[in-house]
């Protein structure tokens, strides 16, 4: 495809959009006044041309208002963009960008960004983000690192960025994985030459099924895990895990029960190395979890897994399989 030079961005909202005051900041500003704060910022060749598509902050963002988001850049991008950039709040990035790229396919960019600052702060990070994501999202390379998140001139793949700090505008990681790229001077270098780290895109979703998220702890005596697992409405239960993918002995009890009904995954808390297979095998851990039907999330955060089952439920497949497993396993 010969590319024209065009960004499609869609604003959906966040800091990125806000403008503070005595109520504090809020959703305001749509696509236009996004693009007025370019300022020329991008050079003569690219023409950006923006939509405003939901006023609302991260928070408060669904699974299907980003399906649409993506279907509307799937459609920008089928009319001869060459790529397009969603822009968002911070709070949710992580999970939206890894939610995206689960029905990102094709060979354009996806940027997701936003902004850790109001857009009336002093030294706003807003309009340096979106301009460098309409860089990447100009770059056909980009394509190949799969959907990515563009903030403070660095490229994370949606598979591993995090969000590690609260409010600094040097908030987001890539853990160990490290990141894909950097926009520099108005240049967008790559570190790898990418390569899908995905799964292949899923289906578009038929249906919004119930996954659940919950946290095991110290102490815990499974006894509101008993409770949800026997809520008939539960569709899968993600279940935030200790270490290499641990839970208390009790709790393993109930995870095993509810897993002849349901698909159960355990993921850990921890930051890096994800759920181990075959190291520990004590009650309530990997191993025994495995053996007895639980499954593991990988190197996936609990958020990011939870997001993954929904989007396997909701394509209308059957609730149990081996390819859910071997979904989690590419992670």
């Amino acid at each position: 495809m010969v590319r024209s030079g065009r960004v499609a961005v869609g604003t959906l909202g966040g800091t990125i959009t806000m403008v503070g005051g005595q109520g504090g900041g809020r959703p305001t500003l749509g696509a236009a006044e996004l693009m007025s704060g370019l300022m020329g910022g991008l050079g003569d060749d690219i023409r950006v041309e923006g939509e405003t598509l939901a006023q609302l902050p991260g928070a408060s963002l669904t699974p299907q208002l980003l399906c649409d988001a993506v279907g509307w850049a799937r459609d920008r991008v089928a009319d001869g963009c060459a790529g397009a950039v969603l822009v968002q709040g911070t709070d949710t990035l992580p999970e939206s960008a890894f939610l995206t790229d689960l029905y990102w396919a094709g060979d354009a960019p996806l940027v997701l960004t936003g902004a850790m600052r109001l857009a009336s702060a002093v030294s706003a990070d807003g309009p340096g983000n979106l301009r460098d994501a309409c860089l990447a999202a100009e770059t056909n390379e980009v394509a190949r690192q799969g959907v990515v998140v563009c903030l403070g001139g660095q490229l994370h793949r949606a598979t591993r960025v995090e969000k590690a700090h609260s409010w600094s505008t040097d908030a987001f990681t890539s853990g160990p994985a490290g990141l894909a790229g950097v926009v520099r001077e108005g240049a967008v270098r790559l570190y790898s030459d990418g390569g899908r780290q995905g799964a292949a895109a899923l289906t578009s979703p038929v249906r919004d099924p119930r996954v659940l998220l919950l946290q095991t702890y110290l102490g815990d005596d499974a006894r509101t895990l008993e409770h949800v697992v026997q809520d008939e409405d539960v569709d899968a239960v993600v279940v935030e895990g200790f270490g290499g993918g641990h839970v208390p002995a009790r709790v393993a009890d109930v995870l095993v029960e509810a897993a002849g009904a349901m698909p159960v995954v355990v993921a850990t808390s921890a930051h890096r190395g994800g759920t181990l297979q075959r190291t520990y095998g004590f009650p309530g851990s990997e191993m025994d979890l495995l053996e007895r039907g639980v499954l593991l999330g990988g190197e996936l955060s609990a958020r990011k897994t939870r997001l993954l089952l929904w989007a396997y439920l909701a394509q209308g497949e059957p609730s149990t399989g081996g390819s859910l497993e071997a979904l989690l396993q590419h992670y």
